[in-house]
């Protein structure tokens, strides 16, 4: 069995309160790999070319598309 299926198989075994628990445990799990994503990705300056279009739209007054 894979850690997959051995994952799957505990979350269909939980109470309706441990699935709900686990569910908001989850998303706030999500919520930090993400964010580490974006914090190094603009460390990476992967943005940069992004925010300097947008800077320099802002500076003539032309929004672009996003």
């Amino acid at each position: 069995m894979s850690t997959f299926e051995e994952l799957e198989a505990k979350v269909k075994s939980l109470t309706p309160q441990e699935l709900a628990e686990f569910r908001e445990w989850f998303q706030r799990y999500e919520d930090e790999v993400w964010d580490r994503k974006i914090r190094d990705d603009q460390a990476k300056g992967k943005f940069d070319a992004s925010i300097e279009a947008a800077r320099e739209e802002a500076d003539q007054d032309k929004p672009g598309e996003l």
